[in-house]
């Protein structure tokens, strides 16, 4: 059976929920030798706020205890100097949240229609966009890009309402004071607009929940639309051993508004179940794009053009030639040589790396067996011999001329037997290790990022 987690602060909304939630759960687990216990957990966030926040969680625990459903607690530590407001609130108590809640289980908040308008009218006086005039999503992930739902069943109903429920089954709730902040912005929009509205317009929550409802659909419309656009400029050949997702070609890119460019991206980087940069942020990497390509004869060329980039929470939009590529902040190389394993292995900079077999260009499979093949990394001024090539060449150079872009070019690293560079990612062997007639097994390294959470 289904498992709850229920976002419970004792007030009226959220006592509604745990309320309806044990009452609809208690017949049905009874018939199948469930206990409610079983099902429910109740989540208590005592933010320390309030002199009787103490009093508050002992209240909502006791109600737990005469329900016998499971009670979970904590209180916020707050950091010193840290400025208290509801947004550093919030992002506690879901941190928290999704600390605790277990992988079988749902997260069920008490939003409910008075949120929903409320929501939605300070999202358009704040000048959002439609991502957030579509107000509060019924369900969405508990983390962005992860499997865990956040539930809002009572969406449909208003605050009186549940109220009223309430009532009717004589069940107390926690009041609050601090709701009645009206230096808080939802309060404001609470106590002073909403009145106003709904003595002009009685059916204001229905209208707006219909309207969101209309919202929701026009963005789906809108998703499905950048999803077949998206797919138009993915450029699947290109991508590098780091990036987290198939790069963009860059010249189709800049054929679009610089609306249509931003969603694309937000749409891109969400593919990798990331949260994208701001508008502003992206609206940059769009300008920096449209001015390399305005200043250089061959925006494209490995050699003239203007690097553009963005960074962002630990990740990498970085423009190559002509693509657009993605790829996490990298970690320093070692220092120092490591030795080659012939099995698969893992290197310390975040990759991973096994042989495969290949009928030509490989390492000769004994050479790999000696145990003497070395990892190295690029310190500046490493020379090769390339088979065709009567000198020996700047590894650097060769790099660049092959394209190679620079975060692989300080990251990936390079084969060495006995001091001399045998085999080089994206290039291939040198001429001291072109196997001979009868080196039957040959053998080349593959390349992979470690794909690590955020």
């Amino acid at each position: 059976m289904q498992r709850y987690a229920v976002a419970f602060s004792g007030g009226a909304d959220s006592m509604a929920l745990l309320m309806s939630l044990y009452h609809g759960l208690k017949e049905t687990a009874l018939s199948h030798s469930h206990g409610v216990f079983d099902l429910i957990t109740a989540l208590h966030f005592n933010h320390q706020i309030h002199p009787d926040s103490d009093k508050w969680q002992s209240s909502c625990e006791q109600c737990c205890a005469e329900l016998q459903i499971n009670f979970c607690c904590t209180k916020w530590s707050q950091v010193p100097g840290q400025v208290i407001n509801e947004g550093s609130a919030r992002e506690a108590r879901y941190r928290w949240f999704s600390e605790v809640v277990e992988f079988d289980q749902v997260l069920l908040t008490a939003h409910h229609a008075d949120d929903q308008a409320e929501t939605v009218m300070m999202h358009l006086f704040q000048g959002h966009g439609l991502t957030r005039l579509k107000g509060i999503p019924p369900v969405r992930p508990l983390n962005f890009g992860e499997r865990r739902k956040i539930y809002r069943p009572l969406l449909g109903f208003s605050r009186d309402s549940l109220q009223g429920y309430l009532e009717g089954i004589q069940r107390q709730w926690i009041n609050d004071p601090t709701n009645q902040d009206l230096r808080i912005t939802r309060n404001y929009v609470r106590a002073q607009l909403m009145p106003l509205i709904k003595k002009r317009w009685p059916n204001a929550l229905e209208s707006i929940a219909s309207s969101v409802s209309s919202l929701s659909r026009v963005s789906t419309l809108v998703d499905r639309y950048l999803e077949r656009s998206l797919e138009d400029i993915e450029a699947p050949d290109a991508k590098r051993v780091f990036c987290l997702l198939t790069p963009l070609k860059i010249e189709l890119l800049l054929d679009c508004s610089q609306f249509e460019f931003c969603q694309l991206l937000r749409r891109w980087i969400h593919k990798a179940g990331l949260p994208a940069p701001t508008e502003a942020q992206l609206g940059s990497l769009y300008h920096q794009l449209a001015e390399r390509d305005e200043s250089t004869s061959s925006p494209y060329s490995e050699t003239n053009f203007l690097h553009c980039k963005l960074h962002w929470k630990h990740l990498n939009i970085v423009s190559y030639g002509r693509y657009l590529y993605m790829f996490p902040d990298l970690t320093k190389p070692p220092s120092e040589p490591l030795s080659c394993k012939a099995s698969s292995q893992i290197l310390p900079n975040g990759l991973s790396v096994k042989f495969r077999i290949t009928q030509s260009g490989g390492i000769a499979a004994s050479l790999i067996e000696s145990g003497e093949l070395m990892w190295s990394w690029r310190k500046g001024g490493e020379k090769v011999n390339l088979p065709g090539r009567d000198h020996r060449s700047s590894l650097k150079k060769i790099l660049q001329e092959a394209r190679v872009p620079k975060w692989e070019r300080d990251s990936l690293p390079f084969l060495v037997y006995r001091g001399e560079i045998v085999w080089v990612n994206g290039i291939g062997i040198s001429q001291n290790s072109c196997p001979s007639d009868g080196d039957a097994s040959l053998l080349v390294p593959c390349f992979s990022a470690i794909n690590r959470s955020n």
